[in-house]
């Protein structure tokens, strides 16, 4: 299975797939994590600091992950973490509408390669780790970001709310994929 999370910065994306990391279920899976840190080291500038070369290049790493990652494989954002982080740059003036148009139409191609996305709303503080933004309000603007975009998102493939404390959610993923997927 292709699997992505999704969700505004310090919503628990990288503490459920390190949990998955260490489940036997999981095991034959490739692990895709660090996508925008990795980007971020050569160079880009992220968060509320991101422009169009950043946003193309986060496309391009996701068109990679799924052109070269075969069918198992689990990443810690998916193309609809690129396509919200745009859509604020844009609300901010920070993206000209031609590259939102253009990363709508990315988006539109590589959301139904997916076969799920796991969606995760920030429950928790945020974490001071020196590259993701620690800006209550930046996360709260692309949370709400999140909530319009993801209704649409789920015409494209398979989208799952997950609630609740790390365990919680670990619990619920792991149902999911059990019932919707026969995953074992």
């Amino acid at each position: 299975m292709k699997i992505a999370f999704a969700g505004a910065q310090s919503s628990g994306k990288t503490t459920l797939l390190n949990m998955m990391r260490e489940d036997p279920m999981f095991k034959n899976y490739e692990f895709c994590d660090n996508i925008t840190r990795n980007i971020q080291a050569q160079g880009y500038s992220i968060n509320e600091d991101s422009n169009s070369r950043t946003q193309f290049k986060i496309a391009e790493a996701h068109r990679d992950i799924l052109d070269t990652k075969g069918d198992n494989f689990i990443a810690d954002r998916s193309m609809l973490d690129c396509y919200a982080y745009s859509q604020y740059l844009y609300e901010n003036e920070k993206l000209p509408v031609e590259d939102i148009h253009e990363l709508a139409k990315t988006l539109q191609e590589l959301l139904p390669r997916y076969d799920c996305i796991f969606y995760l709303t920030p429950e928790f503080g945020l974490i001071e780790d020196g590259v993701r933004s620690s800006d209550k309000s930046f996360q709260e603007d692309i949370a709400e970001i999140f909530e319009c975009i993801v209704p649409s998102a789920a015409t494209y493939t398979d989208v799952y709310l997950l609630e609740g404390s790390s365990v919680d959610r670990f619990k619920q993923l792991k149902n999911i994929l059990r019932e919707d997927f026969n995953e074992s």
